[in-house]
């Protein structure tokens, strides 16, 4: 199985399918709709707020410079 990938606007229930991938559908296809969610922000809560939901420990983590630039 293959996978195409774009963004469409849906026009009246309608999805275009772009020209370019005309070509490699056949009579019948599988389509997977996943939608982007908004995430709307709470109520009364600012911006330093929204990043305390995650902590990391890092007194044991070793950092080398050198070995980070390597790759």
């Amino acid at each position: 199985m293959k996978a195409l990938e774009f963004e469409v606007e849906i026009d009246n229930g309608t999805v275009k399918i772009p020209k370019r991938y005309l070509n490699e559908l056949k009579k019948r296809f599988r389509i997977i709709i996943l939608l982007d969610e908004e995430v709307k922000p709470r109520k009364n809560m600012h911006l330093k707020d929204k990043f305390k939901s995650m902590k990391l420990d890092t007194e044991d983590f070793e950092f080398d410079r050198d070995e980070a630039h390597e790759r």
